[in-house]
């Protein structure tokens, strides 16, 4: 069986689906703006301890909005 759920969470949520390891798919808006320092995390969850052991994403697709693009990422199984 599938199914599919779309969350927009906050950066809990975020953390704490991808820890579960809920999170197959990433959508991933982009724009030509700088956020700045106080800007929202996207993820607060302990991913890997060192840089190397970071989860590599599979970019499947990007699709452009004028200046704007989504990028679809899938997460590789475990």
């Amino acid at each position: 069986m599938f199914a599919r759920l779309l969350t927009e969470g906050g950066a809990t949520l975020n953390g704490s689906l991808w820890q579960s390891g809920l999170i197959d798919m990433l959508y991933w808006f982009r724009a030509p703006i700088v956020l700045g320092n106080n800007a929202p995390d996207a993820f607060t969850a302990h991913i890997a301890d060192a840089p190397s052991d970071l989860p590599r994403l599979s970019r499947s697709d990007i699709l452009y909005f004028g200046s704007d693009h989504l990028e679809i990422y899938t997460r590789p199984k475990p």
